[in-house]
């Protein structure tokens, strides 16, 4: 019968351990590296962690960049292609409408052709001159308000008034009473480096 003995060896901590020793008399490594404490983990700032993780998103969003040129160097030609093909569809289904009869598609190999409605939108007529459209847009706003004002809301253009906000004191003093203001806060925002 062989007898298992124990030496002693000097722990990671500084204190002494007991570590198994095999029959031969030999330290068994996978004995010793059960036995060993893990080591402690080095101890990060946040300022390095910061760091580390801004070289972490440089790093991802260079290879992103890398990765949506390639999508897009290999989906140009196939974008191109489908247009082209959308385009010849389209023409044959224009010159073949009569066959549609009262059906706006047409069920083909591959796939369904057709007409959908589209979104109802109000269409200006297209004038070069400033005054022209002034006028027209005047008039279209009277038309409409005349018939049926409910169609019409006034609305404060934003972008136009914080422009002026700040040369316009009294007006900002009337706003700021009712509760009104004018506020712009600081967004987070991160820009990686280009590696």
């Amino acid at each position: 019968m062989t007898k298992l003995t124990t030496a002693t060896t000097v722990a990671f901590d500084g204190g002494p351990t007991p570590v198994p020793i095999s029959p031969k008399g030999k330290l068994s490594t996978a004995r010793v590296r059960a036995a060993a404490p893990e080591a402690p983990a080095p101890t990060i700032t946040p300022l390095q962690q910061a760091t580390a993780d801004m070289l972490a998103i440089s790093a991802a969003a260079k290879k992103l960049a890398a990765a949506d040129k390639q999508w897009e160097d290999a989906t140009k030609p196939l974008v191109k292609e489908i247009k082209a093909l959308k385009d010849s569809l389209n023409r044959y289904a224009d010159s073949i409408k009569a066959e549609f009869g009262t059906a706006k598609t047409m069920k083909l190999a591959g796939g369904i052709i057709g007409w959908k409605l589209g979104t109802r939108a109000v269409v200006m007529p297209k004038l070069e001159d400033d005054k022209a459209i002034e006028k027209r847009a005047k008039f279209f706003l009277e038309t409409v308000r005349k018939h049926h004002p409910d169609a019409v809301e006034e609305v404060v253009n934003q972008k136009t008034l914080l422009t002026v906000w700040d040369s316009l004191p009294k007006m900002a003093k009337a706003l700021l009473k009712s509760g009104i203001s004018a506020e712009q806060k600081d967004g987070f925002f991160v820009t990686p480096a280009k590696l």
